[in-house]
């Protein structure tokens, strides 16, 4: 959230980097979210449309951070735009902060847990390491 707010309130001389940095680790989150997460939930019979409605909000942050790369910081539809983005990632976060955590111990055992987090961080290191 702090990135958020700094990308918002800094000077615009800062802007495109922080933007930039923020769009990479957004774009690692969806990664890790599309090709490790939500597929090993999406094995599970009773995830329903668990990785439809979180694979679309993925989707649809790409595209936006996607515009506001391409747009220089000044460009009239640059705030608006990443206001509305910034909306779209707290509220992300919020429900992957209840609904979403709720739901994996729900379907996942302790231990597939751990294991699904321990694939995470080893796909997180390599992105970094390949970024």
């Amino acid at each position: 959230k702090s990135s958020l707010d700094r990308i918002m309130t800094g000077p615009d001389r800062g802007k495109r980097e922080l933007f930039r940095t923020l769009k990479h680790q957004l774009e690692m989150h969806s990664r890790l979210s599309v090709q490790v997460l939500y597929p090993a939930v999406k094995s599970h019979s009773k995830a329903t449309d668990f990785h439809d409605r979180y694979q679309w909000v993925h989707e649809e942050l790409d595209k936006v951070l996607d515009l506001l790369d391409s747009l220089s910081i000044n460009h009239k539809d640059w705030a608006p735009s990443f206001l509305a983005m910034r909306a779209k990632v707290l509220n992300h976060i919020n429900d992957q902060e209840t609904h979403l955590s709720q739901a994996l111990r729900a379907l996942l055992s302790p231990k597939e847990l751990e294991e699904l987090g321990k694939i995470m961080e080893l796909r997180k290191k390599f992105d970094l390491l390949h970024s």
